[in-house]
């Protein structure tokens, strides 16, 4: 699939602000998170070309949730996961790109509020909780910075003819295809589950 597609940011959250990536499309903020893991020396993501490769943390986690749930998870969010402060243990909401549009006119934007939390990976294995859409390590970047690892990640087709490829990987392995960059048309955010064939760094990675 690497001859018809590439991809391009994962979207890691640096303990900065939570939210950073590749510098990709605007859509990368300083401090989000990004991928699911297979391994110490299996993990890394692609930058410039390069296999950057990641070391997994294992006492905190990213969780994915409606915001609507949020009352049902609360007790996680009061105890601080190791290394993080009060605010980053608080529930953050999801907030995609302005420059965000449907694929076609057939498609429509995700409607429904979601947002996330930095937690203990203790309190994630105790909370066993269906609320929790999804779920993500922490890593070492090769620089020493921390960063988690969100739901999101993004693809840049080599022509609108490969749309169909990306929507049939997508189907393939769970993955919902939010919109595309209305500035940028060959650029597609995605974004995973955990009931999808992995975290959002797997699936990155296959392509």
């Amino acid at each position: 699939m690497k001859r018809i597609l590439n991809i391009i940011g994962i979207f890691f959250l640096s303990i900065i602000v939570f939210t950073s990536c590749q510098k990709s499309p605007e859509e990368l903020n300083e401090g989000s998170p990004q991928t699911r893991a297979a391994g110490v020396t299996g993990t890394y993501y692609w930058y410039n070309g390069e296999k950057i490769y990641l070391t997994p943390k294992n006492d905190k986690q990213f969780i994915l949730f409606k915001t609507s749930d949020a009352n049902s998870l609360s007790s996680l969010f009061t105890a601080s996961a190791p290394g993080t402060s009060k605010a980053e243990t608080s529930m953050q909401k999801v907030v995609l790109s302005s420059h965000l549009e449907p694929i076609d006119e057939n498609n429509s934007l995700p409607a429904e509020d979601y947002s996330w939390a930095t937690i203990s990976t203790n309190d994630l294995n105790a909370a066993k909780s269906s609320a929790i859409i999804y779920s993500a390590p922490y890593f070492t970047l090769p620089d020493g910075k921390e960063a988690g690892l969100s739901h999101l990640f993004y693809v840049k087709v080599k022509s609108i003819k490969d749309l169909r490829t990306l929507q049939q990987f997508a189907e393939e392995n769970k993955v919902t295809i939010l919109g595309r960059n209305g500035y940028m048309r060959d650029w597609y955010t995605l974004s995973c589950t955990n009931e999808s064939a992995g975290n959002a760094l797997d699936m990155a990675n296959i392509f």
